[in-house]
Parts: structure tokens; C-alpha cells; sequence
């Protein structure tokens, strides 16, 4: 027997924004979308906002300033990360906004520090010159809260399972969650999934790996041990 998923669907308010993927840039999107007075979703498939960077226990933003030094070169000039020339921002607005509002609840520290920090102090990953760690349910609380302020919905554990399309254009969503299916209608549509999630399921192009070569970056993984004690 064949079952109709399609027939028992939820409808739902139309939306300017429709955001896909609570990651950085999802975060970023529905946050300026909604502040600029667009009725917008942001939707996510995990529990919180961060993307990697919490669901994945990496909680540092890489890239954050300019001026590196190979860790080397540092070495033989005895410089730390905060003697490094034109050291600046590279990316400002809501990111810089959120590490400043993380670092000011005590949470832009560890857990991750740099394998040399004993022999080196200066080298602490909160004072690298490109790369911001902090606590990861201090993130995840400060990520959330600057979404709500917004004014954007958010809904949590919600899958993009479909999509309808006419032309080059998308209609709208069919997401799944606890409600069950629901179609969502939007003006626009922003995939920021990490993987092309909407933008594949909508049948347009996309790549996987390195356009040329198809090569992918290896995956890694971290471990995160805590109230451990040795007698």
C-alpha cells in the first residue's frame, strides 16, 4: 500500500524571509532580515543555533581577524599573537556584535586552547589574531536570544523535506517536524544549510568538494572531557 505523505498537510503564514540552516550565516540572514522589518523563519534541525560550532563541540570562529604570521615565523621573532602588525577585523556587523555580547557573559573562554599554550602563554586561542573560541552554552544562549530579539520565529528540530517550484522559481517549503508535514509560502528563500539542502531539493545545479577536482576536506573530530579527577 502506497501512502500519501502530501495529504495531510499543515499550512502555515506566508513569510518575507525564509531562512534554512541555523548555522553563522543563517543566524546572520534571519537577524538582518528581521531588523529590517521582514516577517521571517529561521529553521533548524537540531535543538540550537551555531551550526558546527556547538552542535559539532567546535565553538571558534576562524577568520575573524587579518594580519597572521605563520605559528613558525612567530617563533623565531618571539612575537605573541598580540604584538602582530594591522591586526583588524576582517568580518564586523552581527558577527563582531555576538562575540562582543558572549565575551561580555564571561563565555568568550576555552574550552579549546592551543596544544603550545604551556610553552607559549601568548598563545591562548582568545587572544589569536584570527580566531574566536568561547563557551558552548553561553553561545548557544546569546545566539538564540539576538534571534528572538530580532523579531524572527524560529522553529527547532525541523527538516526541509521538500520543495515546490515553478520555473527558476520556489514556491515554498515542506518541512517536517512534531506538527507533522507543514507548507511554508515566502517571498524569498535563503539556504544556508552548509550542504545545498534547498537548493538541491529544488532540482538546481550544485557541486560537491572542490569544483574541479571534486576533493573534500578530511573530517576530524573533538572530544570534550570535563569533571575529570585523577587521585
Amino acid at each position: 500500500m502506497q501512502v500519501d505523505y502530501f495529504k495531510n498537510v499543515n499550512k502555515h503564514e506566508k513569510y518575507d524571509i525564509i531562512v534554512a540552516g541555523g548555522g553563522p550565516s543563517g543566524i546572520a540572514a534571519a537577524i538582518a532580515s528581521s531588523r529590517q522589518g521582514m516577517k521571517t523563519l529561521l529553521i533548524e534541525g537540531t535543538g540550537c543555533l551555531g551550526g558546527t560550532s556547538v552542535s559539532g563541540a567546535l565553538p571558534f570562529w576562524l577568520g575573524a581577524m587579518t594580519g597572521s604570521i605563520p605559528f613558525k615565523k612567530m617563533l623565531e621573532n618571539n612575537l605573541q599573537y598580540k604584538d602582530l602588525p594591522r591586526k583588524q577585523y576582517a568580518v564586523k556587523g552581527i558577527f563582531l556584535e555576538a562575540v562582543e555580547r558572549i565575551k561580555s557573559e564571561g563565555g568568550g573562554v576555552g574550552p579549546a586552547v592551543l596544544a603550545q599554550s604551556d610553552r607559549y602563554p601568548g598563545l591562548d586561542r582568545l587572544g589569536c589574531h584570527d580566531e574566536f573560541t568561547f563557551d558552548l552554552e553561553i553561545g548557544k544562549r546569546v545566539l538564540e536570544e539576538m534571534v528572538i530579539e530580532s523579531g524572527a520565529e524560529l522553529l527547532f528540530f525541523t527538516t526541509v523535506l521538500d520543495v515546490k517550484r515553478t520555473g527558476k522559481g520556489i514556491d515554498g517549503l515542506y518541512i517536517v517536524n512534531k506538527d507533522g508535514l507543514t507548507y511554508l509560502e515566502g517571498a524569498v528563500f535563503i539556504d544556508c544549510t552548509g550542504d545545498a539542502d534547498v537548493v538541491s531539493r529544488a532540482g538546481f545545479e550544485t557541486y560537491k568538494g572542490d569544483r574541479k577536482t571534486g576533493l573534500m576536506s578530511s573530517v576530524s573530530l573533538i572530544t570534550h572531557i570535563e569533571a575529570v579527577h585523577i587521585h
